[in-house]
C-alpha cells in the first residue's frame, strides 16, 4: 500500500467558469492544485514511483479538516492532483475501481489529507 499525505485544507474541485467564451478554473483551486502536485511529486520521488500506476487501484482518502465541502468535490480535487503528479494514469473507473472518502472534523491548523493507494484485485 502506498500512503501519501497532503498538509492543509483541500480546496474542493471547482466547476469551470466562463469569461468571453473561455473556460477557466477559479484561481484558489488552481493555486491549491499546483501546490498539491508539487507535494505529491516530492513524495513520489521519495517512495520511488517512476511511472503512473496503470493497474486498477483502490483509493482511500481520509480528509481531516473543515466540513463545508461536498465529499465528491474533495475526492475530485485529490484525484486531479494524483493524475497531474503522474501517480495514477487517470482518474476514471478503469484505473480507480474503488473509492472511499472519510471525513474527520479538525481545526484548520491540523488539516491534512491521507491518501492510501492499493492494488485492486479481481
Amino acid at each position: 500500500m502506498l500512503k501519501l499525505i497532503l498538509k492543509g485544507i483541500v480546496v474542493p474541485k471547482a466547476r469551470p467558469k466562463f469569461n468571453r467564451g473561455q473556460a477557466y478554473l477559479p484561481s484558489n483551486y488552481r493555486i491549491w492544485r499546483e501546490q498539491a502536485i508539487v507535494e505529491l511529486l516530492q513524495q513520489r520521488q521519495e517512495v520511488g514511483i517512476k511511472y503512473p500506476v496503470e493497474v486498477p487501484i483502490k483509493l482511500h482518502i481520509t480528509y481531516k479538516g473543515c466540513g463545508n465541502a461536498d465529499a465528491d468535490n474533495i475526492a475530485g480535487a485529490i484525484m486531479d492532483a494524483l493524475k497531474y503528479a503522474k501517480i495514477v494514469k487517470d482518474d476514471n473507473l478503469k484505473h480507480i475501481s474503488e473509492l472511499t472518502v472519510k471525513f474527520i472534523k479538525a481545526k484548520r491548523r491540523e488539516a491534512e489529507t491521507i491518501i492510501e493507494i492499493a492494488q485492486s484485485y479481481p
